[in-house]
């Protein structure tokens, strides 16, 4: 029996090889990316930004959420600013919350 999933980072390297794995298993995957990806979705929303009130509604029941993005800064903690931290925790934290609160209600 086919699932949905909902990805959330959808243009990243590891989205697209899984979204093609579950594919490749019968499965329907829907994409939401900052950049639109070539590639074989089912369905695909591009947002500006993961925050809280910037994802489309879906009507339809998912099986599964994948949260794909995130941030690092690779470089001496010392000279991280301030809107380096901030940019990370919004990426990493609020955004992966806001995906979740706003497709929660369509989990089965």
């Amino acid at each position: 029996m086919s699932k949905t999933f909902l990805f959330a980072g959808a243009s990243s390297a590891i989205a697209l090889e899984t979204a093609l794995m579950l594919k490749e298993n019968g499965d329907r995957v829907i994409g939401i990316s900052t950049r639109v990806p070539e590639g074989f979705y089912d369905e695909i929303h591009r947002v500006e930004k993961y925050d809280f009130g910037v994802f489309p509604p879906l009507e339809e029941t998912i099986d599964g959420l994948v949260y794909f993005p995130g941030t690092i800064n690779l470089k001496p903690f010392a000279r991280l600013t301030p809107a380096e931290f901030s940019n990370d925790f919004q990426v990493n934290t609020f955004g992966a919350a806001a995906f979740v609160q706003a497709y929660l209600n369509n989990l089965k």
